[in-house]
């Protein structure tokens, strides 16, 4: 195997750009993951992983064009005056070495309302498909109302490894259940 997560962090982040791609770095940046290069991966935690936070406050994590594993969701507008959400939500078992399930979601309107849609998919990815009993739902969202000229919303769950969480250490809050 060559990689052996260590811990999780979700991390979020909504800005504008001249450009689609520059709103998204933007929103990169304002999420604190923009040093990183992101290798987009499917959707389980491996069992026992510690989720965390990024705080935003502590400003873009020094990944120096490391590539990351992550789960994202980006959602780009250049309507004005459009509201436009994303989020990644987790399922984790409780009280069990079974893996979890992590599924992004996205659309017009708030981060209510696709927090809701995470909610709605989680459970059909526990429940019915998994036939988990109970669980903990962790959820991050980005939301935005476009302002123009484009703008960007993007929600991340990030894997990290023994080399990679030293680089994050600072900037982690713990979830609590």
């Amino acid at each position: 195997m060559w990689f052996n997560t260590k811990l999780v962090a979700l991390a979020s982040g909504a800005a504008t750009g001249g450009s689609a791609i520059n709103a998204f770095d933007n929103a990169l940046r304002n999420a604190g993951i923009a040093d990183f290069n992101l290798l987009r991966v499917s959707s389980i935690i491996p069992p026992q992983t510690p989720i965390h936070r990024l705080d935003p406050a502590m400003g873009i994590v020094k990944g120096v064009g490391r590539m990351i594993p992550a789960v994202y969701e980006t959602l780009i507008t250049d309507t004005v005056g459009e509201t436009v959400a994303v989020g990644i939500g987790v399922g984790v078992p409780r009280g069990s070495d079974d893996s979890g399930v992590i599924f992004p979601a996205s659309g017009s309107g708030t981060g209510d309302q696709v927090e809701a849609k995470l909610k709605t998919i989680i459970d059909e990815g526990m429940v019915s498909m998994r036939r988990v009993g109970s669980y903990d739902l962790r959820t991050i969202i980005a939301e935005a109302t476009s302002e123009g000229p484009w703008t960007c919303v993007v929600a991340a769950l990030l894997f990290f490894d023994d080399d990679l969480t030293p680089l994050v250490a600072k900037n982690l809050v713990p979830l609590s259940d």
